[in-house]
This record gives C-alpha cells, structure tokens and sequence, in this order.
C-alpha cells in the first residue's frame, strides 16, 4: 500500500507491483515491457485451458474435416451434467428472481390477508407490486430460511421449483406468488 498525496491509502495493481519489482532487480524497460507481455499471455492461456477443461462443449470428433464447421462440436451429456449440477440452485434462483410477479409486496398486511377465510384465493387475486432484484433476493433468503428447519437445501429448491411451476401454468388456478405484505412480513405460502 502507498498513500497518495490526498492521504488516501491505495494497493498497487498487479501491473504496478510487477514494473516495481522487476525494476528493482532489472532497470531495464523495454525488457520489463516484454516480460509483462509474456506474463499475461502465459495468464490468459492458463485461464483459457481451465474453463476450457470444465466446459461441457467439445469440438467435433472429425476436427476441421466436419461437414458442419460453424456447429463446430457436440455438448458431452456426462460433463454437462458434472458442470451444471454444482450450479443448479444458483441458476433456479436467478429464475426465480428475474419473474417479474413471482415475489413479490402486497399492499395490505398480513393479518388482513389471513382474516379472509380462502386465503389461497385472496392471494391469487391480491394486488401486488413489483420490488427490487435485492429485496427480492431477501424474501427469497427468507423463504429458504423458513423451510431450512423441515428440508435440506436441495430439497427446498425442488420444492421451490415446483411451487414455480404451478405459479407460471395458467392452467392451474392456485398459483400464487411468493410475497411479502406491506410491512415486510413474508405471507404464508405453504
């Protein structure tokens, strides 16, 4: 860290660290320059061959003798699987957030809402509104946290999964939102 003539406190960047060092032990420039280079070629080949080795895309079996060049390749269904089941619940929350009207904020408080006696068909039918991704995010983590004391987490994202679902099929008429009334309070949805 070096402090600036602001007084703010401030890390050097690998680039700057690599000039100070290098220039301690070898003042010459233009060979630094070249290092550098070299440096970050050597970084980013050895980034690209990593997320190349996990990536479940691989090229076609006939190389560049494919009939189909611009295809190019084939998803191999065993490293698709052992590259996407790690990431599954992240991916379905991500979905899960990005509905516009699958969490959300009614207007009304929740002792209001549960006073009615078909409450599921209040739900449906309340007025609701759209909040933030980042709120969003905390009825979500207030969802799981609720159902973390009966499910392992896989469990609750199957769950969730299907409570998704029935929500987006217009078919089926007890589909309602994952919410939160007017006073933060998660609603029952269970």
């Amino acid at each position: 860290m070096y402090t600036t003539t602001s007084g703010f406190e401030k890390d050097l960047t690998e680039k700057q660290k690599f000039y100070l060092y290098l220039f301690e032990k070898c003042p010459i420039p233009y060979i630094i320059d070249d290092l550098w280079k070299q440096y970050t070629i050597d970084k980013h080949k050895k980034t690209l061959s990593y997320y190349q080795s996990i990536s479940p895309y691989r090229g076609h079996p006939c190389g560049n003798d494919s009939i189909s060049l611009p295809i190019g390749g084939f998803i191999d269904p065993d490293m698709f699987y052992e590259y996407y089941i790690p990431r599954q619940n992240y991916l379905l929350s991500i979905k899960f957030i990005g509905d516009p009207w699958f969490i959300c904020q009614f207007y009304r408080t929740k002792e209001v809402l549960e006073s009615y006696s078909n409450y599921y068909d209040v739900l449906i039918n309340e007025q609701a509104k759209k909040i933030s991704r980042s709120k969003k995010k905390r009825v979500l983590d207030k969802v799981i946290d609720k159902l973390s004391y009966d499910l392992d987490i896989n469990q609750i994202y199957e769950y969730l999964l299907c409570h998704y679902n029935t929500y987006k099929n217009k078919s089926i008429l007890h589909g309602y939102p994952l919410a939160v009334d007017c006073d933060g309070e998660l609603c029952k949805f269970e």
